[in-house]
């Protein structure tokens, strides 16, 4: 289930919220609603492609909250990690889990406080789609979570897939899956490798020099506009821009997203960046 971005809810049935704390917000009780259910254990299986939802949008109110009920908490985290530890929870002894989500746990900050509580879980399998086009509109950087309720395993089979020219994605993944030692994933972020690949990766870790001291750990994120929808524009609506007013040229700059840098490959430039600098509207005005 969805829910509004602020600091209250207000009218639709929220599966997160299921206690007596959060009646006020019309709270699912999935005791209620599922006696049977519970009385057997749980689900057998829970399946779902949770709401993609931004941090900045969900309110205090809501990661307050958050920060009491689930164990997968952070205060930047998106909405479908909630979804990913409520949806597992509530499996019987031997159920299956699987989601359809952003990759971006894998590797985010946000994302680790889940990473550790998955170590604790049984899982089965990883697929990642990196920046495939799995659904239609702007890029969800999709994965496939796989989980089995019961005795943790030390491995699990994953994939990182490059396309999506196949005709059936189990006998895909069949072919072309490897093995992940649980092990092997380090906290601070998930690379989905193969054991021979693993073994070089730390090889070249423990004899080489991190770019994180060479640059003496001035690593910055980069830009952040604040709202992409509005400072990204493409080719055309930037000659549109420049046509209206030349001046517009000053502000507008060629602009490349991670996914746009492919090794052996010059990057080409479909983006724009309505750059502005900070005071620069205090300056022209003076």
């Amino acid at each position: 289930n969805s829910l509004i971005g602020s600091d209250y809810f207000d009218g639709e049935n929220l599966s997160l919220f299921d206690d007596e704390e959060a009646k006020k917000v019309n709270a699912f009780d999935w005791d209620v609603e599922f006696p049977g259910v519970f009385t057997n254990g749980g689900f057998d299986c829970v399946i779902g492609n949770p709401p993609y939802v931004r941090q900045e949008i969900l309110g205090q109110n809501f990661k307050d909250y958050a920060q009491r009920k689930f164990k997968t908490f952070a205060g930047t985290a998106d909405l479908y990690t909630y979804f990913i530890e409520k949806g597992i929870s509530i499996l019987n002894e031997g159920g299956l889990f699987s989601y359809i989500v952003a990759n971006k746990w894998m590797k985010s900050n946000y994302g680790k406080s889940l990473r550790l509580w998955m170590k604790d879980q049984n899982i089965c399998e990883v697929l990642d789609f990196g920046d495939l086009p799995v659904f239609h509109g702007p890029s969800t950087y999709p994965c496939i979570i796989g989980i089995q309720r019961g005795e943790i395993t030390e491995t699990f089979r994953a994939l990182t897939i490059a396309s999506l020219g196949f005709h059936d994605l189990q006998e895909f993944v069949n072919k072309n899956c490897f093995e992940v030692h649980q092990d092997n994933l380090e906290d601070d972020g998930w690379s989905l490798i193969n054991e021979e690949t693993y073994s070089l990766v730390k090889k070249v870790s423990e004899i080489g020099i991190p770019l994180g001291v060479v640059v003496d750990e001035n690593i910055n994120y980069g830009i952040k506009t604040g709202f992409n929808e509005a400072f990204i524009i493409s080719e055309s609506d930037r000659d549109q821009l420049i046509k209206i007013d030349k001046k517009s040229k000053e502000l507008i700059k060629p602009f490349l997203k991670g996914r746009d840098i492919k090794k052996y490959k010059i990057p080409e430039i479909s983006n724009y960046l309505i750059f502005i600098k900070n005071g620069w509207t205090r300056y022209q005005s003076n």
